[in-house]
């Protein structure tokens, strides 16, 4: 699995973390749409796809905050399993740099305040990357809109999508490579 994807660890939390994951993935999905449809000029069909893709990020939001709450309330051996991992190697079978600031950051994270607040950081960031695509949404469905503005905000969007993305494709690394060592 390919985003945050914790179950590597315990089995249990396989339909969470699907849910959250695939939840982010549709909302990918959408905000692709959103550029498709910004480049062709379709402002209307722009904001409905910003606006599908805030509902999905919504529900990822939602999803990872109850995947965190259930490590942290059923299964807290998680929360340490890939304090053991050899980040740089997760970095790397991620094919993402192990110096890189996302990796860095994510590292910090992890050591500092545990599996399940990383998960709770993602579940926050997701909720306000939702909040700026419904805002988004609301701008391009003005009679006035300056498609200069959305264009600029539409780079921010992928910029923030794509720490999103990096963050979550390091902790699946990490997290299949710590099931790795416990099962070896």
């Amino acid at each position: 699995m390919l985003f945050y994807n914790v179950d590597h660890i315990e089995a249990a939390l396989l339909p969470l973390t699907r849910k959250a994951s695939s939840e982010f993935f549709l909302g990918s999905s959408n905000m692709c749409e959103l550029f498709a449809h910004l480049e062709n000029g379709d402002v209307g069909s722009a904001g409905k796809a910003a606006l599908q893709a805030a509902g999905h990020f919504q529900i990822a939001s939602g999803s990872f905050l109850g995947l965190a709450q259930t490590i942290n309330n059923q299964y807290p051996w998680v929360n340490n399993a890939v304090k053991d991992v050899s980040f740089d190697e997760a970095a790397r079978d991620a094919s993402l740099s192990p110096d890189s600031q996302v990796v860095l950051s994510v590292v910090s994270d992890l050591l500092r305040f545990k599996l399940d607040g990383v998960l709770q950081s993602c579940a926050n960031e997701l909720g306000g990357f939702a909040d700026r695509l419904q805002t988004t949404s609301a701008r391009l469905g003005s009679p006035n809109v300056l498609l200069d503005v959305e264009y600029s905000e539409a780079h921010k969007l992928i910029a923030d999508w794509r720490t999103l993305m990096t963050r979550g494709q390091f902790v699946s690394s990490a997290c299949l490579m710590s099931a790795r060592i416990s099962s070896a």
